[in-house]
């Protein structure tokens, strides 16, 4: 299966966002995917050495799942445009239940089962 990195707001929610993180990497798991999570870094970094963390963990990585609310979240933006440059899967959270995957290495390719199985 795919190497899938999670992509979601966290500054400013409690937790972090952790649960839905979590939640997220126990679905991809369930599925086969190998998950890189940031929400398994520890507390206590700046927000640079987090993007620094955050942005090698996804050249790693096949795909990108954004997580809901993935917009309102800078680090997030900057994770989909460095999965766009480097051609990335991207796979949207609340398109997720129907297995839509949009992929940037081809406009007009639907990646399904050759990348994220799903």
């Amino acid at each position: 299966m795919s190497r899938i990195y999670i992509a979601g707001p966290m500054t400013g929610i409690p937790e972090y966002n952790r649960p839905a993180f979590f939640d997220a990497a126990a679905q991809l798991v369930d599925r086969g995917h190998t998950v890189l999570n940031p929400a398994t870094l520890p507390n206590g970094l700046t927000q640079p050495q987090y993007m620094d963390i955050c942005c090698a963990m996804l050249r790693c990585a096949d795909a990108v799942f954004l997580l809901e609310g993935w917009e309102q979240s800078a680090g997030a933006r900057a994770e989909r445009a460095l999965a766009e440059k480097l051609e990335l899967g991207v796979i949207f959270q609340e398109e997720w239940l129907g297995d839509t995957v949009e992929r940037r290495k081809d406009e007009s390719a639907i990646c399904n089962q050759q990348i994220c199985g799903l």
